[in-house]
């Protein structure tokens, strides 16, 4: 359904067209001033079509025959007043047709078109007009200055390129050769931040002119690149991180921006993955502006054409952009348009005629075409961009026209597939040379100044070059707020960490997650089975599922932590166990954790209906700051398959690519009770799969991540204060059960949560009295056991049930202790409500060959379709797997 705001949009260009469909059907009946209002109109709505846009003059895009005023029936050489027409300052003194389309012409037809006509309301297109046509024109002073570092950045930047062509002449660099000015942009858009006080800028970026940016804007030193290019590590070698490729490499530094002054710039890790670091990207900015503010922290993403218009990532990632938990107050886009993809050209690449056109979908989002060759617009262009967003708060987009000297990488031969489009790039001079040309006809700088910038440049870099060769790599990541966090080889992951509390302080938390004040209109079923009921069980002494997880939120928020918990049904819980937010029947919210006494930060999240993107955006926010437990919850378990490339290139891989952390916690709602083949398995095996876990190696201390499937209440509150009180952190996978969440299975009592416990990741079978009768024991994990234990209840006397809460790091000694209780035991049993093919039997099998080799499975059969579509036939088959256990 479309918003009031888009449907507005769609009127307004209803009625423009209709105006000159009537105009042209009757254009004797229309005033010369209807005529030249309607001509004008045409004008600002599609200079990015016939403006001069393309370097390499290609002409793909048509000018339609609007922006002519013949189309109007107005004569060149007639005599007209444009003071009569609602134009700007620039427009209103031009006395005849050609005088206005003149005038137009210099605005909107040149090297620089920006669409803004389509945007809502009247105060966002009057702000573009005043500058475009108005006296508002501080944007278009470029200083000699300027220009001259923007010609050192573009020449430093072919500089590169063609250093490391001779002397790396089969690696693939990507280079930024066609692209450079995208140097000087980037430059200007840190330098106009700083002026609007800006501190820092977060950014996302693809491969291409990722070293040029690296090393001349945000000062990475070239002998890193070059050492890492030779063969060594950008990491020191600790025995467990194992590095990315040379194209994903990142920084932190501190910009110079002229006069004394500096903004931090954080250019991210990326996968390989188009685009996927998009939303990564926005989730570390908005952190760093909930500790700052939004105009503090500039969240810039540098799209490729084709990825911008085909990564359906792009899409979800600009969704968020004005949501109330998601926005970061504008972000700019920098298209580097080298108008082709891998070899498939523009028309091939997106069904619109800009790639940029994404931005057309968002709210007031303007679109700055520029012409790559123009390093002064391209100047201009980042000014108008940036003082935008300082104004309005709102995403803008820079479409960089340019192009890409080579084929997607250096050792392609693009003619191939692009014949005509090569030809003119290699008929041409580079934009660097064209600019310092430009600037040694005006004066600016002298042929010698331009040859002396070449030189010296070259001569650093073979100086660089000699340093790399002896160059040791430092560590740069575990600084500042991350001091003191462990982390690769130093991890220890089977310490166990003491997260209970005083009974007096579970009662507090408890309670003060359902205080509610005074006369506030609750609905009255949540007044009876979330108030009313978890205070008579803190007076019983005991916690359900939701209410152990509200405790041990408001414990780590007492001492100072964040939590963010998001999700499509984060604020009530997919299965009403949480009611985060309380909902008065007038409207009114209220948010009891929030209240809290020297609290951190609490911010639950009803997410926009999207995996990826908000995954992505959540492990971007875990990024920043280890003091922010953040939490990312499914619907339903297996709706992470959405996410699957967040969860592989980044939540599985961060640190021993990166030497980077992140404690993000994924809850992912598990349980084949017969909700069809979507909504039952959380697909543990996938993760399992992912998991460095050794089965070799029985000693191994830790893990990439853990995945546990907590069967009590207690177990998950040790679970999540756990996730905070270590000192490192990892990415933990929580296999939620869903029918114990509401369940009373899962009921603890608080002893269970005081201090002195903690997380159990092996749990033995309470209720066996004689561990000596017992000739079978039964391995599961997960809610299975109930249905087990109340099987063995009604039957046998002789079976033992034991749990494993949590499956990776794998359990040895807790599990190999729990089996020793039985001596007597000859056959043990994997049982699983899973298929064959699913769940954690194949992981168990293999880290139990050592210890219990004749370990027998006993669960579902292989499958496609993870789970039957029948909850009757999904009963049948638990019914059958329960009684196979219990021969």
């Amino acid at each position: 359904m479309l918003g009031r705001a888009s449907v507005r949009g769609l009127v307004r260009l209803h009625q423009a067209a209709c105006l000159r469909q009537m105009c042209q059907a009757s254009k004797r009946h229309l005033s010369n001033t209807s005529k030249a209002a309607l001509w004008v109109d045409a004008v600002r709505r599609n200079s990015h079509l016939g403006a001069q846009l393309d370097p390499l003059k290609l002409d793909y895009l048509h000018a339609p025959k609007e922006i002519q005023p013949s189309f109007w029936g107005l004569e060149p050489n007639e005599e007209f007043p444009a003071s009569e027409l609602q134009v700007g300052s620039e427009v209103e003194q031009a006395n005849s047709v050609k005088g206005v389309f003149d005038k137009l012409s210099d605005l909107y037809l040149g090297t620089m078109a920006v669409q803004f006509m389509h945007m809502d309301g009247s105060e966002h297109r009057d702000w573009w007009l005043e500058r475009i046509e108005g006296n508002t024109k501080e944007w278009a002073d470029v200083s000699q200055e300027e220009a001259h570092n923007a010609a050192r950045l573009m020449i430093e930047s072919e500089g590169l390129d063609l250093f490391m062509t001779k002397k790396f002449p089969v690696f693939k660099r990507y280079s930024g050769e066609g692209c450079e000015a995208m140097l000087p942009c980037v430059q200007a858009m840190l330098e106009a931040h700083s002026d609007f006080g800006g501190e820092s800028c977060v950014i996302a970026m693809p491969h291409r002119g990722r070293f040029n940016l690296l090393t001349s804007v945000i000062g990475m030193p070239p002998r890193k690149l070059f050492h890492k290019v030779g063969g060594g590590r950008e990491i020191p070698l600790d025995g467990w991180v194992g590095g990315d490729v040379t194209s994903h490499l990142a920084r932190d530094a501190d910009v110079d921006v002229g006069n004394g002054r500096s903004v931090h710039v954080s250019l991210l890790h990326n996968p390989s993955h188009l685009e996927a670091v998009d939303p990564v990207m926005l989730g570390k900015a908005r952190l760093k502006q909930e500790v700052s503010s939004q105009g503090a922290v500039l969240p810039l993403m540098i799209h490729g054409d084709a990825a911008l218009g085909g990564q359906g990532v792009v899409y979800e990632s600009a969704a968020m952009c004005n949501l109330p938990n998601f926005s970061v107050g504008g972000t700019v886009h920098l298209v580097v348009n080298n108008q082709i993809g891998f070899t498939s050209d523009r028309f091939k690449s997106r069904s619109c005629p800009h790639s940029s056109d994404l931005g057309k979908m968002l709210p007031s989002t303007p679109i700055i075409h520029v012409n790559g060759d123009d390093a002064r617009q391209v100047i201009r262009a980042s000014k108008l961009a940036l003082e935008w967003r300082n104004q309005f708060e709102s995403d803008v987009f820079i479409n960089l026209v340019c192009y890409r000297k080579h084929g997607h990488n250096e050792l392609d031969e693009p003619a191939f597939t692009n014949p005509v489009m090569y030809k003119a790039v290699r008929s041409r001079k580079s934009p660097p040379v064209q600019f310092s040309n430009e600037l040694v006809n005006e004066g600016v700088m002298t042929a010698e100044e331009v040859s002396a910038l070449g030189e010296q440049y070259k001569a650093f870099l073979g100086d660089e070059l000699k340093a790399a060769a002896t160059h040791e790599p430092e560590q740069e990541s575990f600084k500042g707020k991350w001091a003191g966090m462990k982390h690769g080889a130093q991890v220890d992951m089977t310490v166990a960490i003491d997260s209970g509390l005083p009974i007096e302080k579970l009662k507090e938390f408890g309670l003060a997650s359902v205080d509610v004040p005074e006369g506030f209109p609750l609905h009255n079923r949540i007044e009876k089975t979330h108030v009313k009921a978890r205070t008579e069980m803190m007076e019983k002494g005991v916690a359900d599922w939701g209410c152990a997880e509200a405790i041990a939120f408001a414990s780590l928020l007492s001492q100072g932590n964040g939590i963010r918990v998001s999700g499509q049904d984060s604020e009530r819980g997919t299965f009403s166990t949480r009611h985060s937010v309380l909902h008065g029947s007038d409207g009114s919210t209220h948010i009891p954790l929030q209240n809290l006494d020297h609290g951190g930060r609490f911010m639950p999240v009803s997410s926009l209906l999207s995996e990826l993107a908000v995954l992505a955006f959540e492990f971007g926010y875990s990024w920043e700051d280890p003091n922010n437990l953040c939490i990312w919850e499914a619907q339903f378990g297996d709706f992470f398959n959405s996410a699957q490339v967040t969860i592989d290139t980044f939540v599985a891989s961060t640190e021993s690519k990166w030497l980077r952390q992140s404690g993000l916690m994924m809850l992912l709602p598990h349980g084949m009770d017969g909700m069809g083949p979507e909504h039952s398995s959380a697909r543990p095996e996938r993760f399992l799969q992912l998991i460095d876990s050794d089965p070799t190696n029985p000693s191994q201390l830790a893990t990439s991540m853990s995945l546990i499937q907590p069967t009590t209440a207690a177990q998950y509150f040790h679970a999540i204060r756990r996730q905070m009180l270590r000192n490192f952190r990892r990415p933990t996978v929580v296999l939620v059960p869903k029918t114990l969440m509401r369940g009373k299975q899962s009921l603890s009592n608080l002893s269970e949560m005081q201090e002195g416990t903690t997380f159990q990741p092996v749990l033995d079978d309470p209720n066996v009295a004689d561990s000596a009768s017992v000739d079978t024991v039964l391995l599961c994990t997960g809610r299975v056991f109930h249905s087990l234990d109340a099987a063995k209840t009604e039957s046998s006397s002789n079976v033992a049930v034991i749990r494993l809460e949590e499956v990776a790091p794998f359990p040895h000694a807790a599990l190999q202790s729990a089996v020793q209780r039985y001596p007597n035991a000859s056959r043990f049993k994997w049982v699983q409500e899973e298929a064959m093919n699913g769940g954690c039997w194949q992981f168990v099998k293999m880290h139990t060959l050592g210890s219990i080799p004749n370990l027998e499975y006993c669960g579902r059969s292989p499958t496609s379709s993870i789970a039957v579509g029948s909850p009757k036939a999904s009963a049948v088959e638990l019914e059958d797997l329960v009684a196979r256990a219990m021969q």
